[in-house]
């Protein structure tokens, strides 16, 4: 159940980074235009993002895996809390000449992690169940 669930974020959270590429393409603005409005979706509705990168510390990452069950909550929860906290400051402090600046590289590194999710998602729903034991 654990790993449909892991799964299943990682197709939504594909999906929705996708989804950018499509509307540039068909002429529209896309949903995250400029790093400003990532930056405003991760303070005010990151949890899914925060369920994505906990699921892949869990699987991922050994240090993560040999926490304790607490040290892993205590994790979560400065993910869940940090995030969304730090992204908020980065709104507030940084000039809006810097986020136009960088959006070019915004592009590049979203496409980037777009790519690496969508392997991770091929890995999971093709390789993995025909892999023999």
């Amino acid at each position: 159940m654990k790993k449909k669930l892991f799964i299943l974020l990682l197709l939504v959270l594909s999906i929705v980074s996708g989804s950018s590429v499509v509307y540039a393409q068909s002429g529209d603005l896309p949903p995250v235009e400029s790093p400003q409005a990532f930056l405003s979706w991760l303070a005010l509705g990151s949890a899914p993002l925060i369920g994505v990168l906990t699921s892949l510390l869990e699987r991922k990452s050994k240090w993560f895996q040999d926490l304790s069950s607490k040290g892993k909550w205590w994790v979560s929860f400065g993910l869940g809390a940090g995030i969304p906290a730090t992204a908020g400051l980065l709104l507030l402090y940084v000039p809006v000449s810097f986020w136009e600046a960088i959006t070019p590289v915004f592009y590049i590194v979203g496409m980037a992690i777009f790519g690496y999710l969508g392997k991770e998602i091929a890995y999971l729903l093709l390789v993995k169940p025909n892999e023999v034991k």
